[in-house]
């Protein structure tokens, strides 16, 4: 008897033949590219669909319905997910994987069996109806799960290619000086680009270096955090210690052929922890600009 992972193997192994495409008829083959087509923003109801027809071919005297073990001769679909078809969507189809396991989302957790009258909250309809028809299928037409399964492989062997044919890994055919690349950063950063955005390329050009420098050996073991939403208050993103980071513009004085005028209040530009316990977690710092008369009105 083979194991959940052999199973998987297996299947994956078939489904790069072309073969693979006939083993359906066109309304079911119809559902398989449903769940495929949008297989990225619903990554809950692929792991949850791989997840029943695994365990179908693996047992199949067990009902997939019955995702869990508060039903009566039910399985814990979570935990068969979480050890063993989750890793494996990761490991062969990448960016299609939850980050545990399908049954983390609430459209798919509720309790009650996967049957047509499922009441949980997927929001793609067209999605929903055909998950619960495959497993409606399987259990009461007695449609292969191993059919379905091979298709389903098949189809997302071919998006996932897809998406590394569209990744174009640039080679240098000569030496690039630091000088070089600084003049194309200040070239990029500072052109005149029609649509807005352009305050994000530094940042992102920064992050991009930081994930080069992840290749090199002292880093190894280490993690990037992941880019944050760029904003103008882009340091609360470092550490919730604050600092308050203000412009202090003194007023002239008399007698220098200027008005006299209040200072303006302090304008704290951004948060974030730039000297860590000890730094200056809690300082002030204030700059002298010369005075503007226009610059407040």
């Amino acid at each position: 008897m083979l194991t959940p992972t052999e199973i998987l193997n297996a299947i994956y192994q078939n489904a790069q033949s072309n073969t693979a495409t006939d083993l359906l008829t066109p309304d079911q083959r119809i559902r398989v590219s449903i769940i495929v087509d949008y297989a990225e923003n619903h990554k809950g109801v692929l792991a949850a669909l791989i997840t029943s027809l695994t365990k179908k071919i693996e047992t199949p005297t067990q009902d997939i319905r019955l995702h869990k073990t508060i039903f009566p001769d039910g399985y814990s679909g979570r935990s068969y997910d979480f050890n063993i078809i989750t890793s494996f969507i990761r490991q062969k189809f990448g960016r299609l994987a939850m980050a545990e396991s399908g049954w983390l989302t609430r459209s798919i957790e509720q309790p009650h069996p996967f049957t047509l009258d499922f009441p949980g909250k997927i929001q793609n309809i067209a999605v929903k109806q055909a998950f619960l028809e495959i497993i409606d299928d399987i259990e009461t037409h007695g449609i292969s799960a191993e059919s379905y399964l091979t298709t389903l492989f098949h189809d997302l062997i071919l998006l996932v290619g897809g998406y590394e044919s569209m990744l174009i890994v640039p080679r240098p055919t000569q030496f690039i000086t630091v000088a070089r690349i600084m003049q194309l950063l200040d070239s990029h950063f500072n052109y005149r680009y029609a649509s807005a955005g352009g305050s994000l390329l530094p940042v992102v050009a920064l992050f991009s270096v930081y994930r080069a420098m992840m290749d090199l050996p002292r880093y190894k073991g280490k993690t990037l955090v992941s880019l944050k939403g760029h904003t103008n208050q882009w340091c609360e993103c470092l550490s919730p210690h604050p600092v308050h980071l203000s412009v202090n513009r003194p007023s002239p004085t008399r007698g220098e052929g200027q008005k006299t005028r209040k200072s303006p209040p302090r304008h704290a530009v951004g948060e974030g922890d730039l000297g860590g316990e000890g730094g200056m977690g809690s300082q002030i710092v204030s700059e002298s600009v010369p005075y503007d008369p226009h610059h407040w009105l």
